[in-house]
């Protein structure tokens, strides 16, 4: 017989799934699979239909359809593969006509004959999302038969009907898939909008001291990174100056103005170089300003100009276990720029105030000195 190939109509799915994924190596049924077998053996006039999914590192083949099997086959839907006559349509990729199976010799000694009684046979291929030979759609007959052209055609269109059921599975997990990830961007996008605006309110409400400011930055930026803990460090010397700290669950009591060495620390790391860090898992026994080794940490140097004079931090006690995306990465970035311009202004303001201080003492030494100098 010639062959006749086909691909799956309509839109394949960019996603590759397992048989496991698209339900086909159970040998439980869908109506819709029935109905076709039901279909199948009214329309060709056969006494047994099937829809055979090969599963080829089992060794077996799944009915995942059926018509007309007798008990205890009815209940198990799936024999060996070396009973299995559905196997020779997957390998050749085409359809396969057997007028008496006791004599073809192909299939003569297959162990099929008996245990489904099968003598005439004719089966098609049955089609995954990609194109590929998953099975058949099969129909027997405990007789020999010599079948149509037309009879062929009418189980391709049947066929054809199988894997569009097969390819809609494939479409409904992408769309499933799809609204997962929307879901994740929307509550991604609520996060990132809590944390502009956090920052929002952190440079421009009046009212809030410069802890305060912190605080609320670094809290907003732990429920968008999903961490426990975030701190603004400066460095001096050797050690690390605790700016400002912010922990969800008191996983450390080291608060602002708080120092630690620098040795075998993340925070060393970051000042080693400009650019963001990240580490999940063990980290070789490096600590961080909670005094303790991390399960995960993410964290920039702050820097004017080339010099870096400090570092933002991130950390939780738990591995993430999930890569850190572009995303979470720019926000850490965005973070770090409003601290280290804040703590430049702070720095500013410092040295205003001390100048003024100066110029104040300055002008009062000034004052008492001419005083000192007019005579009584």
């Amino acid at each position: 017989m010639s062959a006749e190939r086909g691909v799956v109509s309509g839109i394949a799915s960019d996603t590759a799934y397992s048989l496991g994924d698209l339900g086909l190596d159970e040998t439980r049924s869908t109506e819709t699979f029935q109905g076709i077998t039901r279909l199948a053996t009214r329309l060709l006039g056969a006494p047994v239909a099937l829809i055979s999914i090969i599963l080829e590192e089992e060794g077996r083949q799944v009915f995942v359809g059926e018509q007309g099997l007798d008990e205890p086959l009815r209940s198990l839907r799936q024999v060996p593969l070396s009973h299995s006559f559905s196997r020779y349509v997957k390998r050749d990729r085409e359809p396969l006509a057997i007028r008496c199976a006791r004599e073809h010799p192909m299939v003569k000694g297959n162990p099929g004959i008996e245990l489904l009684g099968t003598v005439a046979y004719l089966g098609v291929p049955v089609h995954g999302p990609d194109g590929a030979v998953l099975g058949a759609l099969c129909v027997i007959d405990h007789i020999p038969r010599d079948w149509t052209g037309q009879e062929v055609s009418t189980l391709v269109d049947l066929a054809r009907c199988v894997s569009d059921e097969i390819l809609l599975r494939a479409a409904l997990l992408t769309s499933q898939a799809l609204v997962h990830d929307l879901e994740d961007a929307h509550a991604r996008l609520r996060r990132y909008n809590a944390l502009r605006d956090a920052a929002t309110a952190a440079f421009t409400e009046p009212h809030l001291s410069t802890e305060e400011r912190f605080t609320g930055l670094l809290q907003a930026g732990c429920q968008t990174l999903g961490m426990d803990c975030g701190a603004i460090l400066r460095s001096e010397g050797s050690q690390a100056v605790v700016v400002a700290r912010y922990c969800s669950d008191g996983c450390s009591t080291i608060g602002p103005g708080a120092r630690y060495d620098l040795s075998g620390t993340f925070t060393q790391k970051l000042l080693s170089g400009p650019r963001l860090r990240h580490h999940d898992g063990l980290s070789a026994g490096m600590t961080c300003f909670t005094g303790r080794e991390p399960g995960s940490f993410v964290g920039v140097p702050l820097a004017l100009g080339e010099i870096a004079f400090g570092s933002l931090e991130f950390v939780r006690s738990r591995p993430r276990g999930q890569p850190w995306s572009d995303e979470e990465a720019a926000s850490v970035g965005v973070i770090g720029m409003f601290v280290a311009t804040q703590l430049e202004v702070l720095d500013q303001m410092d040295a205003l105030r001390r100048s003024e201080s100066a110029l104040l003492e300055y002008v009062l030494d000034l004052r008492m000195g001419q005083s000192a100098a007019l005579p009584n």
